[in-house]
């Protein structure tokens, strides 16, 4: 039975159509991409999906009481949550359940003899178990671990983290949310690679189906089974996975190209087969084929995006062929030191991928290269005749009054405004929409006029800090494609591992306060570094070591928990039939019956025996919890 499915929905803003007459499934077991241009409607078709907004016409159903985690790409926190407390909050079920527990214990700590209480205790503490509640704290700890929040913040208020954190921290709740679906609206924009790659696992760990919006080649590549591809507002379907799309999405637009021109060609021998024949004497026969035209169902044109960007970077003269020599360099900021003794050399014609864990020190190496931090320790020298540019991917040179156009006539006063025009259109700003003042462009739209500026100026060095942020995939596979025609050098820091692979050739690697350097791209990277260091990079087997190592705690946490509530309920029942027997002998069983005072007599010491045995166990128990509570890392 499908989870969800949509029949001819269609939704229209003003005159922009988001998308029309689509009708989609989702399975249980379907894991599905939803790639489209950015402004396509990718988000708009998943809030109608979810229920937050309702489509035009057509009808969405969904099963039984199906629950939907939706992570969206900005999200909207109460101040008050610290970070644990949020991400638990993904299980409220759980949090009942544990409360009512709490409350049986105080009521049976009151009155041990209460059967309908102690029934009610025994039947919540299963189903919190059954739940999963024991695991769930530790699973918890895992996970934030994992993804990079240290545990000296997890009581920290949200709202002393960034933008990027809290995204990072609502997409940890949905993962550990108790949904039937799950959507992910740009899940990996905020993550380096590692955190990337760790959620991959997740997913591919969950037993629940998702919808990912995202422009990761990669990360869809490991994950989906099905892709929907959403664009002028129509959905096509593809299964088999992200790659087989990439390859089948050009065939089926030329089949049906191939099928629109066969059509167009036997509808105009048609028609003018009727305009020669309808006064004549095959006037019958030129009718009947009028009719029988009338019903054939005609094909649309197969459409193709205009605004598809065609990237070009301008180049700057030659330069010498020693480009940047970096020499025993240190940076930071204060007194601390990000990275130390750097040495590296960048020459004409490199193509360079810079790549580290967020944090690591990949952009305060770039501004201390640029001159923007002075360094704490050597130097760094640019060669003869090397024209920098710089991509910032904080798009701090943007003015958000001026418009697309108007930028460019700053950067190029004496140039015609129709030449500025046509140039701008290679990075999809057309007619009007040079005219929108930036502070009304999406962040993809930002991008893609910083990297127009950018390109615009004679380069023979382009250092890129982030460059893909926000850039749909037919945007990245242009500026690879115009990377990949620059006769000058680049540094491009990243964490899109496709893109990395199709337009860098050599690869910078922060490893702990120091740069490795690999004679080949982030794939290559991979390979190497697992052969030198045994499959593990030092930051992974970090990761990996601690995430283990959470991982045994957790095993051994919730076993002793179980053990406890075992232990605990063994002694509530022997407490039960201990009373029992003292009543039998204080006068329930005649005292002429000594065959049965004999047997309840010795069933007493063996339960009192039992007892005490339980009780001890139930202590020392409870101090091995406590232990390993407090040993925690």
């Amino acid at each position: 039975m499908s989870l969800i499915s949509a029949e001819r929905i269609s939704k229209r803003f003003g005159d922009r159509t988001a998308f029309s007459q689509i009708s989609l499934t989702i399975e249980p077991a379907d894991r599905i991409a939803l790639v489209g241009r950015n402004g396509a409607g990718k988000t708009t078709l998943l809030q109608a999906l979810a229920g937050e907004l309702l489509p035009d016409s057509g009808a969405v159903y969904k099963s039984g009481k199906l629950k939907i985690d939706f992570v969206k790409q900005e999200i909207e926190v109460e101040a008050t949550h610290n970070l644990r407390a949020f991400v638990e909050s993904a299980r409220e079920d759980l949090q009942k359940l544990s409360a009512s527990i709490s409350s049986l214990t105080e009521q049976l700590a009151q009155d041990p003899n209460n059967s309908t209480t102690l029934s009610r205790y025994e039947e919540l503490s299963h189903k919190f178990e059954i739940e999963g509640g024991f695991d769930f704290e530790n699973d918890v700890n895992i996970s934030l671990a994992a993804f990079g929040f240290p545990q000296e913040r997890w009581g920290a208020p949200l709202s002393s983290f960034s933008g990027g954190e809290k995204n990072r921290a609502a997409l940890l709740r949905a993962l550990l949310g108790s949904g039937d679906v799950l959507f992910l609206d740009e899940p990996t924009n905020h993550l380096d690679i590692e955190s990337t790659e760790w959620l991959e696992k997740r997913l591919l760990d969950l037993q629940r189906a998702f919808v990912i919006v995202s422009h990761d080649r990669t990360f869809l590549s490991n994950l989906v089974n099905v892709v929907w591809d959403l664009s002028f507002g129509t959905l096509d379907v593809y299964h088999e996975g992200f790659a087989t799309y990439l390859r089948e999405r050009p065939l089926r637009w030329e089949r049906r190209l191939v099928e629109y021109q066969r059509q167009q060609a036997h509808i105009q021998k048609t028609e003018q087969f009727i305009r020669k024949n309808l006064a004549g004497q095959k006037t019958k026969q030129a009718q009947s084929r009028r009719k029988q035209l009338a019903k054939v169902q005609r094909i649309e044109a197969p459409k193709t995006d205009e605004k598809s960007p065609g990237m070009k970077i301008a180049a700057g003269g030659r330069s010498f062929s020693h480009v940047l020599s970096v020499m025993n360099l240190s940076t930071g900021y204060g007194e601390t030191a990000l990275l130390e003794n750097i040495n590296l050399d960048v020459y004409r014609g490199d193509s360079v991928g810079l790549i580290g864990k967020n944090g690591s020190g990949k952009t305060t190496l770039i501004k201390t290269l640029l001159g923007e931090l002075p360094a704490m320790a050597g130097e760094c020298r640019f060669g003869r005749n090397v024209e920098i540019g710089y991509f910032d991917q904080t798009l701090g040179e943007l003015e958000e009054p001026l418009t697309a156009l108007e930028h460019m006539v700053e950067l190029d006063p004496l140039a015609k405004e129709e030449a500025l025009r046509s140039y701008l259109a290679r990075y999809g700003f057309f007619s009007d929409e040079t005219m929108k003042p930036v502070g009304t462009l999406s962040g993809g739209e930002k991008t893609k006029l910083s990297l127009a500026i950018l390109m615009y100026r004679p380069t023979n060095l382009l250092i890129f800090d982030e460059p893909t942020n926000h850039l749909d995939i037919e945007s990245r596979e242009a500026l690879e494609k115009a990377l990949k025609s620059y006769d000058g050098a680049y540094i491009v820091i990243s964490h899109d591992r496709y893109f990395l692979d199709n337009a860098t050739q050599k690869t910078l690697a922060i490893e702990g306060s120091t740069i490795r350097e690999y004679a080949g791209p982030y794939s290559y990277y991979v390979r190497k570094k697992a052969e030198r260091e045994g499959a593990l990079t030092p930051q992974t087997a970090s990761r990996d070591n601690g995430y283990r190592s959470f991982k045994e705690q957790a095993r051994k946490k919730s076993a002793l928990q179980k053990k406890v509530q075992t232990v605990g309920d063994e002694i509530s029942g022997l407490e039960l039939e201990l009373e029992q027997l003292d009543e039998s002998l204080r006068g329930g069983i005649p005292s002429s019956d000594w065959e049965r005072l004999t047997e309840t007599s010795a069933r007493k010491t063996e339960v009192e025996q039992t007892l005490l045995e339980l009780y001890q166990s139930q202590e020392d128990l409870k101090a091995e919890l406590e232990q390993l509570i407090g040993d925690a890392p």
